[in-house]
């Protein structure tokens, strides 16, 4: 048995939780819990603002980007031949109906197809009035204002309680 996790030892100290509580740990060494939230938030913002750690974030958020941009697309192309195709049965239903064809089954058939053509309208003025949404060129330059903004507001005296419990709680804590 070994180290076990970190825990509370006195009223503003972390230490072994195995040496604490079971006994199954040499480690008996202690640190406060202001420096240990200190180094977490420092490690936290060493890792985060790499270099290598940034442009991966920015390439996986291209990679996504362009996946979606090109979903979009296709869904669009894919309305629209859809509407094509949709106008076209019912122009020919009303031309047969125009020339005395009347059955009371084309009633129907011509409002589901109505009802089908105004959707995928709807559909393509929606997709048509939302340009693209480009990507900052200073990406990297806001993805390390946020980081220093996170270190900023986890230091933040009127929260920072709050903000050290959420973190120690951890994944547990969701």
């Amino acid at each position: 048995m070994g180290a076990g996790r970190a825990t509370i030892v006195g009223k503003t100290y972390f230490g072994c939780a195995n040496a604490r509580n079971k006994g199954t740990c040499n480690n008996r060494l202690s640190i406060l819990q202001a420096d240990l939230e200190g180094r977490v938030l420092s490690g936290l913002k060493d890792h985060l603002l790499h270099p290598d750690l940034i442009a991966e974030f920015a390439r996986s958020y291209q990679e996504e980007y362009n996946r979606l941009a090109a979903t979009i697309g296709q869904d669009h192309a894919k309305a629209g031949r859809d509407l094509a195709q949709v106008t076209k049965q019912i122009d020919a239903i009303v031309d047969a109906i125009s020339n005395g064809m009347l059955q009371q089954s084309m009633k129907a058939k011509l409002d589901a197809l109505e009802a089908q053509k105004a959707t995928l309208e709807a559909k393509l003025a929606e997709t048509d009035s939302n340009p693209p949404v480009l990507l900052h060129p200073d990406l990297a330059v806001m993805y390390r204002s946020k980081v220093a903004d996170l270190t900023d507001a986890l230091n933040e005296p009127s929260t920072r309680t709050e903000s050290g419990e959420i973190i120690r709680r951890g994944k547990e804590g969701f």
